[in-house]
């Protein structure tokens, strides 16, 4: 039997007047035909499915029914109808739009009570559901799906895909229509469509043929979109790969981390190795040149040569110790700068003089130039002192002998500028970058046996940033040498020139209470300051002392800190509160030199805080200016 030929639209008013009808229309029914008249039949058929879809409860839904008439000659016709009602503003119905189906002739179709189970079935559907005949033609269509294309159903109906989809997409399901018309079974794909707004879906359409009690075939179609989930799967793919991005630099950056310490770690052994080392080289030579002294009379050469080298050890020791605590309080930012405006050219050219014992003895050449004018700057006289001294040890400990150190002080762009250039061992352009790190040794330094704890250029670096200039470093490569430039702001001319300083008084006849409780420290200083012409009595403790002072009534109290009774604070504090010892000089001598310690010290009533290892030339300046 043949299959449906025809499909037409129509539309008639809501009372069951046919207004518009489609040339399809027209054919079913038999309007084409001369002298055709619509059946008295066939009207009172729409006008009942119009009554029965207006009485629905709520809002008029479509509704579909088969029916039979007899055409012009008598000849049996049939056709499935589908009406849906349009609304007026006030919510009554308008009109209603059709879609009309040849049905085979002379073979009764599916009752109307079959149709509408049929129909209640999709319509309570959540998936789009949709049937289409061979010619790929829309046939049956429940109300998810013209939501879904956002279309009436009328304008749907009788229409194929290439009505409504691109022509690429169109022809993808009419392939896959025909693969399911051509072998039956089940059809399920993946596919994309773009519905009436412009916006592309991602749909899963589960297609299977069905073939009707009149030998009809259809494609019957479900549609699950898929869009929102693909697009949950995107996000969250792309929530996957940005997380396993970060993972993966998480991951290096605690691996460059973990390596990192693990060089920290190395460092540190190799710094405690190496200040084992430091500390015990020059103790060795304090206590080798001790036992020479013991033994060699004191006006010898041996003995006066045992004598320089304690000299010599100790300022190695002092200047060890003074490394350690200026690196602990610059990383603290603790560091503080007793600054003076002096001509930079002369402080250097100091320096670069007392050093030229130390270059001759090393069969090296140190030279110093600087520009005729002043060159004036605000700074630390002490912290500038051991830059340039860390800059030449440095030059002396990498330059082979009958080379050559030349030290320039100039002024360029607004900056002072100290230049420490040496012929030496160099360094490659991989160590310029860590010259300058704390406890680190390039590669040139190690290879070589020159001790060193790794401080000193790190000392330069963070006292020039601290005077508000820089530290840098160029080669040209190992074995040409290295050039050190210290950057440093220029300051105004002063407006005098400081006098000379006044000769230091005399310390003959100065009566001092020394209160330490080390008997080394002790009766060695005390023995300096009675060389010196001081009257000097001594204290172990801090009562002791306290009762001493009040007895003596001395000129000078010098009194470390870490006593084992009342500390120095306290002995400090009690004098001070004694009106009568307010011309009294308190001196505090200590290990503790940490800007925290000074100040307490100085809150406690002490004049000045001199640092173990005491530099004696510190000490007998105040000691001079207690005697004027």
């Amino acid at each position: 039997m043949p299959e449906p030929t025809h499909i037409g639209q129509f539309r008639i008013s809501s009372n069951g007047e046919l207004t518009a009808a489609d040339a399809a229309t027209a054919r079913i029914i038999g309007l084409d035909q001369p002298g055709c008249e619509l059946m008295a039949s066939t009207l009172a058929a729409l006008v009942k499915a119009r009554a029965r879809s207006g009485s629905a409860e709520g809002a008029p839904t479509p509704l579909s029914f088969e029916h039979t008439w007899q055409g012009p000659g008598g000849e049996p016709r049939g056709a499935r109808v589908t009406l849906v009602p349009k609304l007026a503003a006030g919510g009554t119905i308008d009109h209603f739009d059709g879609v009309i189906e040849e049905a085979r002739p002379g073979v009764s179709g599916v009752d109307a009570p079959s149709m509408g189970l049929l129909e209640s079935i999709l319509e309570g559907l959540p998936n789009p559901v949709f049937v289409k005949d061979t010619r790929h033609r829309w046939v049956l269509l429940n109300a998810a799906f013209c939501q879904f294309m956002g279309r009436d159903r009328a304008e749907l109906l009788g229409k194929s895909d290439f009505a409504f989809f691109p022509a690429a997409e169109a022809q993808v399901f009419w392939a896959k229509d025909d693969e399911v018309f051509a072998a039956g079974g089940i059809n399920e794909n993946e596919e994309q469509f773009t519905d009436s707004a412009g916006c592309t879906h991602v749909i899963i359409t589960r297609k299977t043929l069905h073939t009707d009690e009149q030998g009809r075939r259809f494609l019957v179609g479900v549609i699950t979109d898929i869009t929102a989930l693909r697009e949950a799967s995107e996000q969250l793919r792309a929530s996957r790969d940005a997380l396993e991005e970060r993972v993966q630099e998480r991951t290096t950056a605690l691996t460059e981390a973990n390596a990192l310490l693990r060089e920290q770690d190395a460092n540190r052994t190799a710094f405690l190795t190496m200040l084992g080392h430091e500390i015990r080289n020059p103790l060795a030579a304090i206590l080798t040149s001790t036992h020479l002294m013991e033994r060699a009379p004191a006006e010898s050469p041996v003995a006066q040569r045992a004598r320089e080298v304690v000299k010599r050890q100790a300022k190695v020791l002092t200047r060890l110790c003074d490394d350690l605590l200026d690196v602990s309080r610059m990383a603290h930012g603790k560091l503080e700068l007793q600054r003076e405006r002096v001509n930079l050219a002369d402080v250097v050219r100091t320096i670069c003089q007392d050093q030229h014992v130390q270059f001759d003895e090393q069969m090296l050449v140190l030279a110093f130039e600087a520009e005729e004018d002043p060159i004036w700057v605000d700074v630390d006289v002490t912290r500038l002192t051991q830059v340039v001294d860390n800059l030449l040890h440095n030059a002396r400990k990498f330059t082979p002998p009958a080379g050559r150190v030349r030290v320039t002080v100039r002024s360029t762009q607004g900056a002072a500028e100290i230049v420490v250039r040496d012929t030496g061992v160099g360094m490659a352009a991989q160590d310029l970058k860590r010259v300058f790190e704390p406890l680190v040794q390039v590669a040139s330094a190690q290879s070589r046996s020159h001790g060193g704890l790794g401080l000193g250029l790190a000392l330069v670096k963070g006292l020039a940033e601290a005077h508000g200039g820089a530290a840098t470093v160029r080669s040209q490569g190992p074995g040409r040498g290295v050039e050190f430039v210290v950057s440093l702001p220029l300051a105004p001319r002063p407006d005098a020139i400081p006098r000379p300083e006044r000769p230091a008084a005399s310390l003959r006849s100065l009566e001092i209470v020394l209160i330490e409780d080390k008997p080394d420290m002790r009766d060695m200083l005390a023995e300096t300051l009675r060389l010196e012409g001081c009257e000097v009595r001594t204290a172990q403790d801090g009562h002791s002392g306290l009762n001493l002072v009040k007895v003596v009534r001395p000129d000078v109290v010098i009194c470390d800190l870490g006593l084992p009774d009342i500390d120095g604070f306290g002995v400090a504090r009690e004098l001070r509160s004694d009106p009568s010892f307010a011309s009294c000089r308190l001196i505090a001598l200590s290990g503790f030199v940490q800007p925290e310690d000074v100040r307490r010290s100085k809150e406690a009533g002490f004049d000045a805080h001199l640092p173990k290892p005491l530099r004696l030339d510190d000490l007998k300046q105040l000691l001079s200016d207690a005697a004027r």
